[in-house]
């Protein structure tokens, strides 16, 4: 029974609402450059980056991402939200729309009836894999964003041709343009070499897009980052940063542009049943690259924060033959504001404070629903200012 109603959900219901959102709103899309881009790391960087490149180029748009979107607490508006987005930036004369488009968003159809311009694959790693049913399903979720972006004959694709899945979105695009990047290095003052990877997107987009490299590459030298997207909120005595890092790629990638420093970590992990498996790997990455270690609450929902910390800890002290011993290298504080500053009052001078999981988030989700307005980057300022 259950199978069915998801199945007439899925292949009906949302299909139908999207259509219904886009007859409301006169079909905007077809009177607008829409610029989608999809993968797990990067999309929202590479959203913001390339709606500065517009700017900068003298283009207007409308964008839709997760920094954008914190007050419906969502990455992607439902078709109606995006679809009214859309018809905003018609009635104001602006030409372009820049969407973060998400798995979770595909699946429930709000993708349908846009007509996609340009159509931009950042990465894949594993991610939400116990909501879809396993890696291949989350990846088909992406690359069925691609296959319908290609029935816009003109649409381009753009397409990171480093990632081990790209593949299955070259074949996705096949007979449209297909502009392929890598990892590039322009002055910018974004950290780590997966910033590289965006960057090396935000300017494929501008090409495609007919935008000059020294437009684009002067509008990524001013870009003033993402907030809670490898955000440093001190450089000196010690470096403290604020960055989202929810998967165990994206924890190491942050540890990474750090290497050679004193690195401590704060970091808890999603409740809910959210993605369990990633607990104890996050916990691994962390044993082996940083010095010292505070786990604390991140989202927990209706799960036991202890129950969360237990097994990011299993992962931990596996690493370095049980050199790791609580409350000498690493604690468990389930509160996070406290996480927080005891992080920073262990912090010596040239030590960098990494604090990850929530990145630009401003609300800590606790049981039965309950809302907890946050804001990691306030946090740091009260305990820096109280230090």
């Amino acid at each position: 029974m259950r199978a069915a109603y998801v199945f007439l959900r899925d292949r009906f219901y949302h299909p139908f609402m999207a259509f219904v959102a886009a007859l409301v709103y006169g079909f905007p899309s077809r009177h607008l450059t829409v610029i989608g881009v999809t993968g797990t790391k990067g999309k929202s960087t590479t959203v913001e980056l390339v709606a500065h490149i517009l700017e900068s180029a003298g283009k207007r748009a409308v964008v839709s991402s997760s920094v954008r979107n914190e007050a419906r607490g969502t990455t992607m508006p439902r078709c109606f939200a995006i679809q009214k987005l859309l018809r905003q930036a018609v009635s104001r004369g602006l030409g372009h729309a820049v969407i973060e488009v998400t798995s979770q968003g595909v699946i429930q159809g709000r993708h349908l009836f846009i007509r996609w311009s340009v159509a931009v694959f950042t990465n894949l790693a594993p991610e939400h894999i116990e909501a879809h049913g396993g890696f291949e399903e989350y990846r088909a979720a992406k690359v069925s964003f691609f296959r319908y972006a290609a029935t816009n004959p003109s649409a381009v694709f753009v397409v990171n041709k480093d990632d081990e899945s790209s593949s299955y979105f070259i074949r996705a695009a096949e007979g449209h343009a297909l502009v392929m990047f890598g990892k590039e290095d322009p002055p910018s003052s974004l950290h780590g070499a997966f910033n590289g990877y965006n960057a090396g997107a935000a300017l494929a987009v501008a090409s495609a897009l007919g935008i000059s490299r020294d437009i684009a590459l002067r509008a990524i030298g001013s870009f003033p980052g993402v907030r809670g997207r490898m955000e440093i909120i001190q450089h000196e005595p010690f470096t403290v940063v604020v960055d989202y890092a929810v998967t165990p790629d994206s924890l190491r990638a942050a540890y990474a542009a750090f290497f050679g420093k004193r690195i401590i970590g704060v970091f808890g992990c999603t409740g809910g049943g959210r993605d369990a498996w990633k607990r104890p790997v996050m916990g691994g990455i962390a044993g082996d690259m940083c010095d010292e270690i505070v786990l604390t609450d991140d989202d927990s929902y209706d799960e036991s924060t202890e129950d969360i910390m237990a097994a990011i800890e299993r992962g931990l002290r596996a690493t370095r033959h049980g050199a790791w011993k609580e409350g000498a290298n690493y604690r468990k504080i389930s509160d996070r504001r406290e996480a927080i500053r005891a992080a920073i009052s262990l912090a010596r001078p040239q030590d960098v404070v990494m604090i990850t999981g929530k990145g630009g988030d401003r609300w800590l989700r606790m049981a039965r629903g309950k809302k907890i307005p946050w804001s990691d980057q306030d946090i740091v300022r009260e305990a820096l200012a109280s230090r």
